[in-house]
């Protein structure tokens, strides 16, 4: 058997649960979405073999040699336990038990930090701490290392805190037309009390945080610490933090593409703020705060 040195970076046992069914033959394997870009304007129709895909990027380099271990070892494991557990459990909405919770945790791990995203910014990271190297190839060797081997190093401690987050699963009733989409980077992490704030960044211990991935078009996963409600949830479309809100935090936290089991998309997917009376008012509640402040502490009027 050869080595695979084509690795999808969001995993295929999660794409295909949104493909198309007009355009896929589950019994041919051949599975289709729709991929739009980011700001929704193209879009086209791909297999999922070719969608969120890139060569060697998981694969270690030992001693001059490639080494796939933990593409075909590591990732591939944690995926098909997750693909057991969402075939046997998640889809008929069945209550997880502690081994599979675990398990779970793992995978939502493995996506928060397996994308391209995640290791481009690596890697510029550790690129403007090391000075310039006079041996490209073995800085390239060591950028690539360190961020595999850090995903494989993190994965208990970080698994262990996302077992401790209130697990619920958001489901859209078989019935509704709506539908969940995914991205190119699936968590998002949204901390309400930061949506003003430019300068600080989403993390899993804030209070606040709420981490959702999309399972497929009917169940997205939700953790968080603050909301209590566990299990198997229904939601609807024009609910606060509803169908809308969810696939609109899709597609701005998204990457470069998000994919779709339908051709259409929303107004509404695209926009920065959700379009609800409450949250307007909170925007304006917040813009004046601003503008008292800003006067306070103007010179020109309180010298």
């Amino acid at each position: 058997m050869s080595n695979p040195k084509r690795h999808h970076w969001v995993p295929r046992c999660i794409q295909k649960e949104f493909a198309d069914q007009k355009h896929s033959s589950p019994e041919k394997k051949i599975y289709k979405v729709w991929v739009f870009s980011k700001d929704g304007k193209q879009k086209r129709l791909q297999n999922i073999y070719e969608v969120f895909t890139c060569n060697h990027m998981y694969t270690l380099k030992i001693n001059g040699e490639k080494n796939y271990t933990a593409e075909t070892k590591f990732l591939q494991k944690i995926e098909s336990e997750y693909s057991s557990i969402f075939k046997n459990k998640i889809k008929s909405k069945t209550p997880l038990n502690e081994e599979e919770h675990i398990r779970l945790c793992k995978f939502v791990y493995a996506q928060l930090q397996r994308t391209k995203r995640k290791k481009e910014n690596f890697q510029q990271f550790v690129k403007e701490l090391i000075p310039e190297s006079k041996n490209p190839e073995e800085l390239k060797d060591y950028l690539q290392n360190h961020y595999v081997k850090g995903i494989i190093n993190a994965l208990p401690d970080i698994t262990s805190l996302l077992y401790k987050m209130n697990l619920s699963f958001l489901c859209i009733d078989d019935k509704n037309k709506d539908y969940f989409i995914l991205s190119d980077d699936p968590c998002v992490l949204f901390n309400s009390d930061l949506q003003w704030q430019e300068f600080h960044s989403p993390g899993l211990k804030q209070k606040n945080i709420q981490l959702t991935l999309p399972l497929s078009p009917k169940i997205t996963l939700c953790m968080s610490w603050t909301n209590n409600v566990r299990g198997y949830i229904e939601i609807k479309r024009k609910t606060m933090g509803g169908i809308d809100d969810l696939n609109r935090l899709t597609c701005r936290f998204c990457d470069e593409k998000f994919i779709s089991p339908k051709p259409k998309t929303k107004k509404i997917w695209f926009s920065k703020y959700p379009f609800s009376i409450l949250f307007m008012l909170k925007v304006l509640k917040h813009k004046i705060k601003e503008i008292i402040f800003k006067l306070k502490h103007n010179p020109l009027i309180n010298p």
